[in-house]
């Protein structure tokens, strides 16, 4: 390989010239987004028939779909939520699992299950991806009444906004929805002999266009069209339902016709009241940053466009907080790099040679962005995060390659000379230590979830970076130092390699005390990781929550909102907040099951405010808490939701009670509920209790329903009309159509004895009111059955603040042996735990695989073992370091700093080869072992010093967690300036005592 390199030198640089410019033009071509494309094993099944109970849909919908759904191939777990008109059913699938032919058979199944659903049954199946989720959104509030900001969002916002390029779906959510209002009066239709079923058909039989036929006439052909359309409220009106030749009853005769809503069935409001939301997701691979600018220029457009006092307001611009990690993650790469200049200089005294080693730096970085490009992945937190971490590493070989030219420059040869002499010195040595840093990268390959596409993304950067850094040491940066470099006799001397000299030479004379201390530290280490705090993703601020509320089941529209005007009030007032949108109601979106009395908000922080989001998130859970009573909140910032959607566990605890019997479930909930409610750090806790959901039961007398000659269905058919009215046609409007809906006016139909007056007719014509087929009684039922892998199953869940979820899960195991459940009843963990744990399991096997494949380098470099475990022993001294210095700085055990774990078993090998090579060449030059290891000290220390110190400063900025995203990344950071800080005395003076030893037994053997 050396030889290759010095046959083809020109070539090579030329090559790596190119892939650097490459990078340059990669990165105009780079989409901006948050996180890494993640595609999760999930797919959701929502079944809606309107208004039937709870316990009807488990039995006639659930259940038939539960049984078809759970055989399909891959399957892991099928969860379902069952409520007042809806049921909710998550699939979980293996992580191998192709998601496109997954919901492909599931369709297939939904299709042979439909016949057998009763026929009103709607039903709808998708994956659930990023694009589900919106990263715009937008209010359209203002002071006309709902229904026209309705239309104004669907007719005009949304079509100009799905223009935009690189959009994805655009949806639009509001209570009130525009329509045209039959309202049938009783009295006048009974008077006329006339039902609501008889209106409806006739409007729908009245309102068609069909073509009859065609004609050629002049040379042209004309198209026949036979129309009975009416084009306006007026003519709607006179259209004849009834009566005879002589006498015609048009619909005006018996009804109120008007311009008015659908009855809503939830409800969006802003500051300004009732208004409408737009929610913009992006294309997969689509710019979310270029994508913002578009949406933004288009929305200042449209205002422009907008009636008087209607106004277009973004709630949630996810491009904000891109940008401001981006820009971020951008300052701490630059503050990386002035830092480690500054350590070259101070240490090389040479501004040429200073240079040459920082343009390693842009150049490695611009050729992982070119590595990035064909990876199709983006500019994101953590390929961003991964360059970030990069800038204190790669500059690591071509500080080494400087130094040794910088080292035969001072005997007095020739640039050149020295040029050549230095790169084939430590060619082997360079080429092995870097081989080892991108080894430990290569099981991330093997992860999935959340962690596998997260730190894919980051160790392809990573990685790409630190291989280019070594192509540039060996290529760019000799070809540069042979043009710029100046020739120096001026020897290189400083104070403290004489001192290390001394100091190395004693203790390889007596190294015992050192092990011992070096045994006592590793020690503490494993110590320190039974009290360190673990979670599982950090958190960042991300300046936009969600508020999720739950009032009392049954209750109605109204009646929630009335309830929820102190939060409204409060966010109105707080300083921090510059605006906010309520949602509440059913069918919220994206596809669930959710019932009337749940919502949530979507609060938008200002950019420049005195609290962060957690301190806001706090004092707001308290004042919710003491002024709203009756309402469960649940408080989480907009990512940690859409990630634990993505992942199925929205909850970080979660404790899943399965059984037979609901009530029983209910009351086992509770008391696991109280055991767990006073640990530290619960908060949101729901313990499983469910009001049950009211309504008033029509109780049909068979003999009564048979003497009128009436069924079920006659009698149901009638009262939907009447009570919830039905879409009777349609009348066109512009280039759209408006619902024309047939009903009983509301003060009729929402009377308290509205069923009680209701009247129903017979075949014969006869009329009957409904008491006299029927008793009415108010009856309540379960308002939301759970059941998971087809088993009756009731949650416990809860959120933590001020404590990591390990230490409150631990807290929360030990009560659960507390709990003693009866016979056939079990209780499981569930929850953000699962995940976490799955993660470290992954994280530990990777963390394995690494150091084996680290063994494999060191075995090819050496061609023996007493080198190789010799190194090997700054490994755990450079774990125990950094999870000692996790502990100190109190910074949690997490994804991100099992990260830095792995990362430190390749960086804590490096300077050990760099060390140990040139000591074993000394000694086959016929040098004593011990001599050569000090020499070899005194050789490697400037080098080992330098890109330690170059390492630590490039990770310094991420380590204060500077700047939004930083959090993401800063326990990684942490672990790994601790552990190499002390890997790097563990290199100068434990690896080589090891190593004098493990020599020695086996020349004694």
């Amino acid at each position: 390989m050396k030889r290759f390199f010095r046959v083809h030198a020109k070539a090579t640089t030329l090559l790596m010239l190119l892939w650097v410019a490459f990078g340059v033009f990669a990165i105009r071509f780079l989409p901006r987004s948050l996180y890494p494309e993640l595609s999760f094993p999930r797919a959701i099944v929502v079944a809606t028939t309107p208004d039937a109970t709870a316990q009807i849909m488990l039995l006639n919908v659930t259940r038939p779909l539960e049984e078809a759904l759970m055989p399909i191939f891959g399957v892991r777990r099928v969860r379902s939520k069952t409520i007042r008109g809806a049921t909710e059913i998550v699939m979980q699938f293996d992580a191998d699992v192709d998601m496109v032919v997954a919901l492909n058979l599931i369709q297939s199944r939904l299709a042979d299950v439909a016949k057998e659903l009763p026929k009103n049954t709607n039903l709808s199946a998708e994956r659930i991806t990023p694009i589900s989720f919106p990263v715009f959104t937008l209010n359209v509030e203002g002071s006309l009444p709902p229904e026209q900001l309705h239309n104004i969002a669907l007719y005009v916002v949304r079509p100009a906004l799905l223009r935009v390029p690189g959009v994805g779906p655009v949806t639009v959510t509001a209570g009130y929805m525009r329509s045209i209002e039959v309202e049938v009066k009783p009295e006048r239709a009974e008077a006329a002999g006339i039902t609501l079923e008889q209106i409806v058909q006739r409007l729908g039989e009245t309102q068609q266009i069909s073509t009859i036929g065609r004609l050629d006439r002049s040379y042209r052909r004309y198209s026949i069209v036979l129309t009975g359309q009416a084009q306006d409220i007026k003519t709607l009106g006179e259209i004849v339902i009834g009566g005879t030749q002589q006498v015609p009853i048009r619909l005006t005769d018996v009804a109120l016709i008007h311009a008015g809503h659908e009855d809503p069935r939830l409800s969006v409001s802003t500051p300004r009241g009732e208004a409408a939301v737009i929610n913009v997701a992006r294309r997969i691979g689509g710019d979310a940053v270029a994508l913002n600018q578009q949406l933004t220029q288009e929305v200042s457009r449209l205002q422009t466009e907008m009636p008087v006092g209607v106004f277009l307001t973004p709630v949630y611009d996810q491009a904000t907080l891109i940008g401001s990690a981006t820009q971020a993650v951008g300052e701490a790469i630059v503050l990386g790099m002035i830092l480690s200049s500054l350590v070259l200089l101070l240490f090389l005294r040479d501004s040429r040679a200073t240079l040459i080693s920082m343009l390693s730096i842009p150049a490695s970085l611009l050729a992982a962005c070119a590595a990035i490009y064909l990876c199709h992945d983006s500019f994101n937190l953590m390929s961003l995060g991964g360059m970030a971490i990069a800038t204190g590493l790669v500059i690591d070989d071509a500080v080494v390659v400087i130094e040794a030219i910088y080292r035969q420059r001072a005997l007095g040869v020739s640039v050149a000379v020295a040029t050549e002499q230095g790169v084939d010195a430590l060619f082997s040595p360079v080429v092995s230590s870097t081989v080892t840093t991108v080894v430990v990268f290569m099981p991330l390959a093997l992860l999935s979830g959340v962690v596998g596409h997260f730190f894919m993304s980051l160790s392809t950067a990573l990685t790409a970076a630190v291989i280019a850094s070594l192509l540039i040491a060996l290529t760019i940066v000799p070809w540069i130092a042979r043009t710029v470099l100046q020739p120096s006799s001026h020897e290189v001397n400083d104070r403290i390699t004489p001192y290390y000299a001394g100091l190395l030479s004693r203790v390889l004379y007596n190294p015992k005390r050192l092990l011992i201390a070096t045994l006592m530290l590793i020690g503490l280490g494993v110590i320190a990781t039974f009290f360190l705090e673990t979670d599982f993703i950090p958190e960042m601020d991300e300046g936009t929550y969600v508020i999720d509320y739950f009032a009392p089941i049954g209750t109605s529209l109204k009646e929630t909102a009335t309830l929820l005007e102190p939060i409204d009030q409060m966010l109105r007032d707080d300083p921090d907040v510059e605006t906010f949108t309520r949602r509440l109601g059913s069918e919220l979106g994206p596809p669930r099951a959710t019932e009337t009395s749940r919502g949530d908000y979507v609060v938008r922080l200002k950019p420049k405010r005195k609290h962060t989001v957690f301190e806001i998130m706090e004092s707001q859970r308290a004042y919710i808490a003491s002024r709203v009573p009756g309402v469960r909140i649940e408080m989480l910032q907009l990512l940690q939701d859409m990630l634990g959607d993505l992942e199925g566990t929205p909850e970080p605890i979660e404790l899943k009670i399965f059984g037979e019997d609901e009530s029983e479930l209910r009351h086992q909930a509770k008391v696991v509920a109280e055991k767990i409610a006073p640990i530290s750090g619960i908060v949101d806790l729901f313990d499983g209790q469910i009001a049950c959901s009211p309504e008033r039961v029509v109780q049909l007398d068979p003999v009564a329903m048979g003497r009128a000659g009436l069924t079920t269905q006659n009698i149901a058919d009638q009262l939907q009309v009447s009570l919830l009215g039905v879409e009777a046609t349609t009348m066109p409007e512009h280039d759209r159509l408006i619902d024309v809906r047939v009903r009983w006016p509301n003060r009729d139909r929402f009377d308290a004895q509205a069923l009680e007056r209701a009247r129903v007719h017979t075949p014969s014509g006869a009329w009957f009111l409904l008491n006299q087929l029927a008793t009415i009684h108010d009856h309540c039922v379960s308002s939301e059955i759970n059941r998971e892998n087809l088993r009756l199953m009731v949650p416990v869940t809860a959120r933590i603040d001020g404590r990591s979820l390990g230490s409150v899960v631990s807290d929360v195991e030990q009560q659960l042996k507390t709990v003693t459940l009866p016979a056939g009843y079990s209780i499981e963990l569930g929850g953000q735990r699962v995940s976490q744990h799955e993660s470290f399991q992954s994280l530990f096997f990777a963390l394995g695989f690494a150091l084996c494949l680290v063994i494999l380098v060191l075995t090819f470099q050496f061609g023996n073992f007493s080198a190789p475990l010799s190194i090997l022993c700054a490994i755990p001294i450079a774990l125990a370091a950094g999870v000692l210095t996790l502990a100190v700085t109190r910074v949690e055990l997490n994804i991100s700093s099992l990260l830095g774990g792995i990362l430190l078993v390749g960086l804590a090998v490096k300077n050990g080869i760099l060390l140990l090579e040139y000591a074993s060449m000394r000694e086959r030059a016929g040098q004593a072992l011990h001599l050569a290891l000090v020499e070899a000290g005194q050789m490697r220390l400037r080098p080992v010093l330098m890109t330690t110190l170059c390492t630590v400063v490039g990770l310094l900025p991420l380590a204060l967690g500077l700047g939004t995203g930083a959090d993401m990344h800063r326990p990684l950071a942490v672990a790994v300036i601790g552990g190499l800080l002390m890997t790097t005395l563990a290199t100068l003076f434990v690896v080589p005592s090891v190593f004098l030893l493990i020599r020695k037994r086996v020349l004694k053997t």
